[in-house]
């Protein structure tokens, strides 16, 4: 997850682990991702990835019979981009470790004074995600990284929400 240029694939590769699967969604970074690991597809989209159709709303059609809407992605959940944890499963298999350099912008203090660090507010807070891909499927071991300034983010709550959701 948020693979960037692939320090944790290269890493894993060391140690005789095969990376299955990316996740980044920078154009720049996933060129360098398909340059230097070629042939391991890239999801894109952390949001988008292992979501189960409940995330979803069902409603009846007048000429289809039910429909299941994605609004992540603004279309009906078969033609969506989202990959569910079934079809991920499917094609990958479950996976014995998960990596990830989590957006760190929200707990950074670099740029703290100039309105940054908004933590939990922020946009790009995808912890949320992170946990939510890790309880559908349910590997092994995790390996994450961010700035030591996320354990004094929102006096300790954010952190402590983070462990105690995983």
């Amino acid at each position: 997850l948020f693979s960037g240029i692939g320090g944790f694939a290269l890493a894993a590769q060391w140690c005789g682990i095969q990376t299955i699967a990316f996740v980044e969604k920078d154009e720049a970074a996933s060129r360098i991702l398909a340059h230097h690991f070629p042939g391991i597809r890239n999801l894109k989209d952390v949001t988008k990835l292992c979501l189960r159709c409940y995330d979803c709303e069902q409603y009846e059609s007048d000429d289809s019979g039910e429909i299941v809407w994605c609004h992540r992605c603004e279309a009906e959940f078969g033609d969506c981009e989202c990959i569910g944890t079934d079809a991920f499963v499917d094609e990958y298999g479950f996976p014995d470790l998960i990596t990830g350099g989590v957006p760190c912008q929200p707990a950074s203090l670099l740029g703290a004074p100039q309105g940054g660090r908004l933590g939990t507010a922020d946009e790009r807070w995808l912890w949320p995600d992170t946990i939510r891909i890790v309880s559908e499927l349910m590997p092994r071991y995790c390996v994450f990284e961010n700035p030591t300034a996320i354990l004094t983010l929102e006096q300790g709550r954010a952190w402590n929400g983070i462990v105690s959701d995983f």
